[in-house]
């Protein structure tokens, strides 16, 4: 089983999307890219793999009601969420991976995750597009079996207009 570690804010949530009251982003009304949920729907739905939370959202309990309130539709791992201790997202996901016997993954992140991941499995997110159906393919590419075929699917699977979004509220 492969296995998909998945920022939110940047990801599908586009940070110029959050609403401008003050306060953490997790409370903050956001707005989900309609087009990234999508492209992450459709990897989830062609990789079969198992998602795992390393966003910031992670310390804030379980907020899967929040991801499927705004269009997320994956199978989350039984273990689905790192642990926050630190001293970076990279570190926390090499523990992860460490306890869960190195499956065959790849990192969905705006930012740079530091050390303890290999970075040819980060594939780097534009904040100001979201996850694009050409991220999700190269995500695709690292989950793949040797030898399968990437084909046109993600592009062909969800079509949405540019800039669509979906309203949710963060917990």
């Amino acid at each position: 089983m492969s296995v998909v570690f998945v920022d939110i804010d940047g990801v599908i949530v586009l940070k110029h999307l959050l609403h401008p009251e003050r306060g953490p982003p997790w409370k903050r009304v956001r707005k989900f890219s309609y087009c990234a949920v999508a492209n992450l729907n459709a990897l989830a739905e062609l990789s079969g793999a198992r998602f795992v939370l390393s966003s910031s959202w992670r310390t804030r309990g379980d907020v899967r009601p929040a991801l499927v309130a705004g269009g997320v539709r994956v199978a989350w791992h039984e273990d689905w969420r790192t642990d926050s201790v630190g001293p970076c997202r990279g570190a926390e996901i090499g523990r992860w991976l460490a306890a869960h016997e190195d499956p065959p993954y790849c990192i969905l992140d705006d930012g740079i995750v530091g050390p303890g991941v290999q970075a040819d499995r980060l594939v780097f997110v534009n904040y100001r597009t979201g996850l694009t159906a050409e991220d999700a393919r190269r995500a695709f590419a690292l989950l793949k079996p040797p030898g399968a075929a990437i084909g046109q699917q993600l592009a062909a699977k969800h079509r949405c207009a540019a800039g669509g979004l979906i309203a949710a509220s963060g917990d």
